[in-house]
């Protein structure tokens, strides 16, 4: 370097921060943007301060992006309200959410998002197109009607339970199926399998698995009432054609009664609730318990009748008996 030249400028961190901050605010306009992301991590509580998210992108397990979002105080008590009951599916880990946010850049705290609303119908509309996808892809197949075509045994009573213990839906089949007035018993093995999220596709699929090797009369798959969000695996893809090959008969109790997931269109039969498919099973039994009355008391009836029918006969064989025996005494004595 010259003498004469002028020396570099040397800019502050602050200096920088600030002129990134003044070209973004004017290439954004402040505007709201669209965004979907996969939420890493949740911190905070919503409505009660301000909320963190780590949010990224992947493609196929590559990481694309990664960013910092906010949702300050003030408008986590209107997604709160947006969300309702779905809000523990929603702001959770592992979740992939469509919010609208501001892009902002401060000085100390770097670039992040906004967020003023999180679009849960976007989210429900995605649920639904791949419940769609489903159901076509099992039609095409014809795999819809295969479970359906297995008999019921007359008295099913080795049954496979599918579900989460210390769940609502768990508890109200067991509490119906083995307290029941009648004083039924059956033969029960607890499958256990995640019924709620990412991870329970696999554990139900796993979960049929052992229950059909087990070689029960019939197997029953409970799930107590949820959100759309919640009851999304019983539409997965590989859960359904599972159910569909199954060689014994599936019963599934899911959700509220207004529920209907895929998994209930490719079962042998869908009862509304697990309380409903419990009473189901009470009143197979109490059926064949009806008939085995009935042929009893037919058997019975029969029975009783030959017996007069018999004792008839017997009385004229022995009246028979006693004429022939006397003409052949009267004849041998004229003789």
């Amino acid at each position: 370097m010259s003498e004469t030249a002028a020396p570099p400028k040397v800019y502050s961190l602050r200096q920088v921060a600030t002129s990134i901050r003044s070209a973004l605010e004017r290439a954004t306009g402040n505007r709201l943007w669209m965004v979907r992301a996969e939420v890493v991590k949740v911190k905070g509580n919503l409505g009660k301060g301000h909320v963190y998210l780590d949010l990224i992108d992947e493609q196929e397990g590559v990481k694309q992006a990664a960013m910092r979002g906010v949702i300050w105080r003030q408008n986590g008590d209107q997604i709160r309200k947006d969300l309702g009951v779905e809000l523990p599916n929603v702001l959770k880990d592992g979740a992939e959410i469509v919010f609208h946010a501001r892009v902002s850049f401060h000085e100390v705290f770097g670039l992040s998002l906004h967020i003023e609303k999180i679009d849960l119908g976007f989210m429900l509309g995605e649920l639904e197109r791949r419940k769609q996808a489903t159901v076509h892809a099992l039609t095409t197949s014809g795999e819809i009607g295969f479970n359906r075509k297995l008999p019921i045994p007359r008295v099913p009573q080795r049954v496979a339970l599918i579900g989460s213990p210390g769940t609502s839906g768990f508890r109200d089949f067991c509490s119906v199926a083995i307290d029941n007035a009648y004083g039924f018993r059956m033969n029960l093995n607890v499958f256990e399998a995640r019924v709620q999220g990412d991870v329970a596709p696999p554990d139900l699929i796993a979960a049929l698995g052992s229950a059909e090797a087990w070689n029960p009369d019939v197997i029953v798959l409970v799930r107590g009432g949820g959100s759309k969000i919640d009851l999304d695996c019983f539409n997965d893809l590989g859960v359904c054609r599972r159910i569909a090959a199954c060689t014994v008969p599936v019963w599934t109790g899911i959700g509220h009664e207004s529920d209907v997931v895929v998994a209930d269109l490719v079962a042998h039969t869908a009862y509304k609730t697990p309380t409903d498919c419990a009473n189901r099973w009470v009143e197979h039994l109490l059926t064949a318990w009806s008939q085995l009355l009935e042929l009893g008391e037919m058997i019975g009836r029969n029975g009783q009748q030959q017996l007069v029918q018999n004792q008839h006969q017997l009385h004229d064989y022995r009246t028979q008996i006693g004429s022939s025996a006397r003409l052949q005494i009267n004849s041998k004595r004229h003789e």
